[in-house]
């Protein structure tokens, strides 16, 4: 009995260690989702060089970070709000959130207007709900916020951070 109950330990401890060499020797994704516009793409956190290149003449607001020792600057492009940091004044820019309120810009497959039904056929969304609030989903090292009127149950704002 006792060569048994020691076989067993042995076989735990022999799995628990196959499994925690296998967890570590996998590569751990923080991919989430990403923001497009004019043929550039990014996400939160990451350099937003190429994209304030694109949106650079839309500057509306550049004031001392609340985030990083840099600058905060905001773009306002049609109905899209973009917001990046540096992490110092004239550094890279790094893209903090994008806020979408009206066109046809998707950020995960959703744009504003579209309908309660056809925002919950895409997996992630299934729980999402027309209350008139922003709902949270997270993807990765990424939070999508939708917000559905309760009224017209569609989608009146998208809402792109980081987790």
């Amino acid at each position: 009995m006792k060569t048994k109950r020691n076989m067993f330990k042995k076989f735990l401890v022999t799995c628990t260690a196959l499994v925690l060499a296998l967890t570590m020797a996998l590569p751990v994704s923080a991919a989430g989702w990403s923001f497009s516009y004019s043929g550039t793409s990014t996400a939160p956190g990451k350099s937003a060089a190429k994209l304030v290149g694109k949106v650079k003449k839309k500057e509306t607001r550049r004031k001392k970070s609340c985030i990083a020792k840099g600058e905060d600057v905001t773009y306002k492009v049609g109905d899209i709000t973009i917001e990046t940091y540096s992490n110092k004044k004239g550094g890279t820019e790094y893209l903090n959130c994008v806020t979408i309120t009206g066109g046809s810009t998707k950020i995960a497959g959703v744009k504003v207007g579209d309908t309660l039904s056809k925002v919950q056929k895409i997996k992630t969304f299934k729980k999402a709900k027309a209350n008139g609030m922003a709902q949270s989903f997270t993807k990765g090292s990424t939070k999508v916020q939708i917000t559905i009127s309760k009224s017209t149950k569609k989608v009146t704002k998208i809402r792109l951070t980081k987790k």
